[in-house]
């Protein structure tokens, strides 16, 4: 049995999670002179902080270079998919 508490608290840390990566994306989209957030832009972020590397495709990861090609992503309904975005 889940602890009364417990969806509470995973909500609030999905929320933390989303808001870090939202943000960092943000000062990306700053930084390029431009008020709309891009894929790019939340793809640049999750290869350069290293303690968002977790969503990082492994098959990528594996094939040897430094920077991955591109992040996996998991499209509505569970059909697994991966961008075409180069990093």
């Amino acid at each position: 049995m889940i602890a009364t508490e417990t969806p509470v608290l995973l909500a609030k840390a999905c929320e933390l999670f989303i808001q870090e990566l939202t943000l960092l994306s943000w000062f990306k989209a700053e930084k390029n002179c431009r008020r709309t957030l891009k894929k790019n832009d939340i793809i640049d972020v999750i290869i350069q902080t290293d303690t968002l590397d977790f969503l990082l495709d492994d098959d990528i990861n594996a094939s040897g270079g430094s920077t991955p090609s591109g992040v996996s992503f998991y499209a509505a309904g569970g059909s697994n998919g991966r961008s075409d975005v180069r990093g």
